[in-house]
């Protein structure tokens, strides 16, 4: 079944060290999808360096990072086990970087440190001396969370994240933007569908004939240069008062009474069109009014006969 979602992209983002914490990252998040996203309308989709970035020249390669995925990236996941990571041109590692740049961009950041057991002959000291030391860094920043275990881990990821959809203001208003944009229905619109619903009722030989007039009237308007030159806010305003002048024009029911209709049209205009129209201009386009008039009483003629 297909339905309209918001799309959250999730970068993954970590050293080379963690692996199976990257693994479960993505196992999360899709599990995560298959429970919530029909009934919430979101769709998270995980991203990484190492999935969707792709080779290019030119510039620091944690920069072209950055670029091709950090920047697009809505929620950004870090996992630390051992290591820091690799020294980039600005960054202690290429990680800190994209945790940092994705705060610039005011986007949330789930942290997270490993502290499953492991053994000293795999462990780089200066690296994990580096990486206690952001860690101490980032108490003052905001909240972090350990694990012991892949089963700690990935049941306190499935808590945080249904958390963050539902609580954090950065999602919540991307939720609330997508939506008024979703439901918005342009009122033009629904008169356009108005007008193909009428325009189907009635016979082919009128069809036809209405398609005549429709043109004739588009030929006429085109005709006179000078309208062209009004105001944009007089322009909507012919604009509004055409289309009424065609729908009324449709109905077949109604022909009788649309001379007294156009006359009334024509005399709202003429009173909205003082402040924005000289002498000329208003003549002109009482002309082209007079002209579609005539085109009307044509038309009913033709009809009634």
């Amino acid at each position: 079944m297909s339905y309209n979602a918001t799309v959250f992209n999730v970068m993954i983002a970590s050293p080379s060290d963690v692996d199976v914490e990257r693994s479960i990252i993505r196992s999360v998040v899709y599990e995560w999808n298959n429970l919530h996203s029909l009934q919430k309308q979101i769709v998270l989709l995980p991203l990484g360096w190492d999935t969707h970035s792709y080779p290019a020249l030119g510039n620091h390669p944690q920069t072209i990072i950055n670029e091709q995925v950090v920047k697009k990236s809505d929620i950004l996941i870090a996992v630390f086990g051992t290591r820091i990571g690799t020294q980039t041109e600005r960054y202690l590692s290429g990680t800190i970087e994209e945790i940092s740049e994705h705060k610039k961009l005011g986007k949330p950041v789930m942290l997270y440190f490993s502290n499953k057991p492991v053994s000293l002959e795999k462990i780089d000291l200066d690296q994990y001396r580096i990486l206690e030391e952001f860690k101490k860094s980032c108490k003052e920043e905001g909240i972090f969370s350990s694990f012991d275990d892949d089963v700690d881990f990935k049941e306190k990821l499935e808590r945080h994240i249904s958390l963050l959809i539902n609580e954090n203001e950065y999602i919540l208003n991307q939720i609330n933007s997508t939506n008024e944009t979703m439901n918005y229905v342009n009122p033009l619109d629904i008169e356009r569908n108005n007008i193909l619903l009428e325009f189907h009722k009635l016979t082919v030989t009128s069809q036809e004939y209405m398609i005549t007039l429709i043109n004739s009237f588009n030929q006429k308007i085109n005709s006179y240069k000078e309208v062209e030159r009004l105001t944009n806010s007089f322009h909507n305003l012919i604009n509004f008062y055409s289309v009424h002048l065609t729908v009324l024009s449709m109905f077949e029911n109604y022909i009788k009474d649309i001379v007294k209709d156009v006359n009334t049209y024509v005399n709202i205009i003429n009173l909205k069109s003082q402040s924005y129209l000289d002498e000329n201009k208003q003549k002109i386009l009482t002309e082209t009014f007079n002209n579609i008039k005539k085109t009307l009483e044509e038309m009913r003629k033709h009809i009634m006969n």
